[in-house]
């Protein structure tokens, strides 16, 4: 009992957490966690131990560090987070990797299966932990001296209730990729570049196998949004549907915007909303404009007259002008002001003042008079890039996925998905 109170209390009194107000004590043989001068019993098993024996085992690693992802030099090993974008079709369940992938390389190996004890050790030394104990170990803290008074307020006894098992003071173990490695490695940084391309090649041999799709990620995790409880079972969470009918069309595209699982896919189903009224809108314009001409009682066939008319039709004929179809699409169905104000609430002030995948946005201030056309052709170059990878239009930059030209896609994926909901209310009857 005494190595699992020392071990947990030296982490727990480091600096990052002290402030947490967390502790263990030990009571008559059984391990307690003290919070807020109550004491929550903590469950412990016989696998228990070895979270323990890791940890030593850690200490003598030198070589083991944890900066998003888990390292050990000394054991040629990296481990990643893995996000699985689509399970097969032949899996049986599209949420739990059960199975786990192995694939070997020439000088390395790779395997895709359930985090070491090793990275969830690392994980917990971290400063990333912190985030995890705030939104996940206290938040379920609390759940539980929630639960026991509200027993307790019934005359009932909160002996069954389960408190904390050992191991959920530890990040859950989701699928991780180990990418193993035999030759000694040039340097830290050199090795992460050789590992990544090789993870990145294991994710294509799955896929063109059609197996699970995978994308690495180094970045922390996040666990500002804390776990969601209801209370009671009976707390109704209701909305409104409004007396209109919408054009199911629009409703599919934005449905599968809202299920895609790629920024650009979600982006340019977003923009399908949009793309949707090219025809309609401009049409409708050349339409206009050409009964202003027929309606009138004084028009004839006279050659001035039909000139008028070809010029007419030229100028607004938008067919093989997809920049004006959008404007007149935006035009048609999108007050200025809203989405100026929609914009200021995202911090978005000005034109980027910066190429945007070949299409140069000019820095100028947003107002109602030129937000439809600036965000207008920012919208269009972003899903120019994604659509076209072809070198042929000398573009500085290309869009590539899961790159950092993904930035300016997140960025501006909640204009288009605002528009499309304004085209969709607009468009309704």
């Amino acid at each position: 009992m005494d190595n699992f109170l020392d071990f947990l209390n030296e982490r727990f009194g480091l600096a990052d957490l002290v402030e947490e107000g967390i502790k263990f004590e030990s009571e008559d043989g059984k391990l307690y966690l003290l919070y807020n001068g109550q004491m929550i019993p903590v469950h412990l098993s016989e696998e228990d131990d070895v979270f323990l024996t890791v940890n030593n085992k850690l200490k003598k690693d030198e070589t083991a560090i944890y900066n998003g992802y888990f390292s050990s030099e000394k054991n040629r090993l990296m481990e990643f987070k893995v996000l699985k974008l689509k399970s097969a079709k032949h899996r049986d369940s599209p949420f739990i990797t059960k199975h786990k992938y192995a694939l070997n390389g020439d000088g390395f190996k790779i395997e895709i299966s359930k985090m070491s004890v090793e990275m969830v050790i690392s994980f917990f030394n971290s400063q990333e932990y912190v985030g995890y104990v705030k939104n996940r170990i206290i938040q379920r803290v609390e759940r539980y001296l929630e639960r026991v008074k509200d027993y307790e307020s019934r005359g009932k006894k909160a002996t069954y209730i389960t408190a904390l098992n050992f191991s959920d003071l530890f990040i859950k173990r989701l699928p991780t990729a180990k990418v193993f490695t035999e030759d000694k490695w040039p340097n830290l940084a050199k090795q992460l570049e050789i590992n990544l391309r090789n993870l990145e090649k294991a994710f294509y041999i799955l896929e063109n196998n059609e197996e699970d799709c995978f994308n690495y990620y180094l970045k922390s995790w996040d666990f500002s949004s804390p776990v969601r409880f209801l209370k009671d079972e009976d707390i109704e969470i209701s909305f409104k549907i409004p007396s209109v009918s919408y054009d199911e069309i629009l409703l599919k595209f934005y449905k599968n915007a809202m299920v895609a699982e790629t920024v650009n896919h979600s982006f340019l189903s977003f923009y399908h909303v949009l793309e949707y009224y090219f025809l309609k809108c401009t049409e409708k314009n050349l339409h206009q404009q050409l009964k202003f001409f027929i309606d009138d009682p004084k028009f004839n066939s006279q050659q001035n007259n039909l000139e008028q008319l070809i010029s007419t039709i030229k100028r607004y004929n938008y067919e093989n002008d997809e920049n004006k179809m959008l404007l007149c699409v935006l035009r048609e169905y999108i007050q200025p002001e809203a989405l100026l104000n929609y914009v200021h609430s995202l911090d978005i002030r000005r034109g980027e003042g910066v190429d945007i995948f070949g299409e140069n946005i000019e820095k100028k201030g947003l107002d109602e008079n030129n937000v439809i056309d600036i965000i207008g052709r920012t919208i269009k170059a972003i899903r120019n890039g994604i659509v076209h990878s072809s070198d042929k239009y000398n573009r500085a930059e290309r869009f590539i996925p899961f790159s950092e030209s993904e930035t300016t896609v997140k960025k501006y994926l909640p204009v288009v998905k605002f528009i499309a909901e304004k085209i969709i209310a607009t468009t309704s009857h």
